[in-house]
């Protein structure tokens, strides 16, 4: 291995004739399992009628054909004679569906995935291990190279690690106040891959602004304030770092995306004539209407903490799966489904880049058979069509994350977002919180801009750990 270039991440998958576990998780011939329920809602699509699955109705005519069909007989260890033709095959797929064979997984399906994963964990493994290694023997010669540094804006564009290291962090990676207690600037740094801003995210209680001049520092307000008047006193030369623009002019954004997004759907509504493609276009779907960057509005929190309140913000890093939140006093992760049991099989899973199935944990539309009714016989009268629109519109979390103030890793906690309209910009929320009476209400506000990447680590967040 040449001494420029660092160990393979393995992407490759470990196969065992048609399955397969990689980095996409287990599948077959490339194709993973769907769940009894949404081969119910994609093989008896005339069962369900509510606007949440038509997207899936929609998809049918290019998702189902014979690799799939052979791909979720495969997973569900239904045994059938490769010739029998794509029409048999999703014949005995249905079959099978009804008579209960999808409901769960065989053991020896299970079986050769576990033994996959482990094989694929070990490769994950061996390169954590040659990773290491390359790096300690890559040290000493980034240590060299930082010691030749004369300035911190130097060292932060030399290496931003061993920057943290030296300025903010004590030998274990934590946070270390002491070191550095005002408030550091960087003249003449930028920032422009982003490195920087990534490592200090992931930092309880560190906070940067972008200007002529990087600030970074401890406390919050008086980094965002410092910023600002290097803002207004020289010409900007990054206008791509800047700090955000005031709350008012935020608003303006605001109502100007939500018309014009309101504008192209009109557009597109218009030159619809399929009353299914219709209605999939008014359906709220969290997978693709959620994309982007909110301001957020928080009374109680703007109330108690004044000087911390001017920029929170939620950013949608996977829509409807997976945001970064800074609400002024907190900051980090959220979980997002349509369920509390969605939320918790997503974490449990630790994918968010794929989107695994809402619809598992969804309240159940069936007792198990496709030839069941969507009726209920609930003593409770049915839920009027508002409540419906509600809880269609609603997204579900738990969230980790500190204190921004002290650096404190907060306990796990949930909360909810509501969308107030059919295009997702903007929400009414709830989160636990402990620092404020248990909870607290606050509200979302879509403006343009990218969401950005993922900057923080969900498994790190736990109480305790930093």
């Amino acid at each position: 291995m040449p001494a420029s270039d660092g160990p393979r991440y393995p992407t490759e998958d470990i196969k065992q004739g048609p399955f397969s576990f990689g980095p996409c998780g287990f599948l077959v011939n490339q194709i993973a399992r769907e769940s009894a329920k949404s081969l119910k809602r994609l093989l008896y699509p005339e069962m369900f009628s509510e606007s949440s699955t038509t997207k899936l109705i929609l998809d049918d005519d290019t998702m189902i054909d014979a690799s799939w069909i052979e791909a979720q007989l495969r997973h569900y260890g239904i045994q059938y004679r490769p010739d029998i033709g794509p029409f048999k095959a999703k014949a005995l797929l249905l079959t099978s569906l009804s008579h209960g064979l999808c409901d769960a997984v065989p053991p020896q399906v299970l079986k050769i995935k576990s033994t996959l994963q482990e094989k694929f964990k070990a490769a994950l493994d061996d390169y954590d291990a040659k990773y290491a290694t390359y790096q300690a023997q890559l040290l000493p010669n980034r240590i060299h190279k930082f010691k030749a540094c004369g300035t911190p804006a130097e060292e932060a564009k030399c290496d931003p690690s061993l920057f943290l290291r030296k300025r903010f962090l004590d030998e274990n990676g934590n946070p270390e106040m002491t070191k550095t207690p005002d408030v550091l600037f960087l003249p003449g740094f930028a920032d422009k891959r982003q490195a920087l801003t990534r490592m200090i995210e992931r930092v309880p209680a560190l906070h940067i602004a972008f200007g002529d001049i990087v600030a970074i520092g401890w406390n919050r307000k008086k980094v965002n304030d410092l910023a600002v008047r290097i803002n207004q006193d020289y010409k900007l030369s990054h206008d791509d770092f800047t700090t955000p623009p005031p709350p008012d002019q935020q608003m303006m954004d605001h109502h100007v995306l939500t018309a014009n997004i309101r504008k192209d759907r009109k557009k597109l509504i218009a030159t619809t004539l399929k009353s299914r493609e219709l209605e999939v276009l008014n359906a709220f779907d969290p997978g693709s209407d959620t994309a982007g960057c909110y301001i957020i509005k928080a009374d109680s929190i703007a109330a108690t903490w004044p000087q911390l309140s001017d920029n929170m913000s939620l950013r949608m890093i996977h829509p409807g799966r997976l945001a970064v939140f800074d609400l002024g006093i907190i900051a980090g992760l959220m979980v997002l489904g349509r369920s509390a049991t969605a939320v918790a099989k997503r974490i449990e899973r630790g994918n968010w880049s794929n989107k695994d199935e809402d619809t598992d944990s969804d309240s159940d539309d069936t007792d198990g058979s496709p030839n069941t009714t969507l009726a209920t016989t609930s003593t409770h009268p049915p839920p009027s069509k508002r409540q419906k629109l509600d809880q269609a519109r609603r997204l579900h979390f738990r969230w980790r994350g500190y204190n921004t103030v002290s650096a404190n890793i907060m306990a796990e906690k949930g909360g909810w977002l509501e969308f107030t309209n059919e295009v997702a910009t903007a929400f009414d929320g709830r989160i636990e919180v402990e620092l404020l009476d248990g909870e607290c209400g606050f509200r979302g506000f879509r403006v343009p801009g990218a969401a950005g990447q993922l900057t923080m680590d969900w498994d790190r967040w736990r109480q305790g750990e930093q």
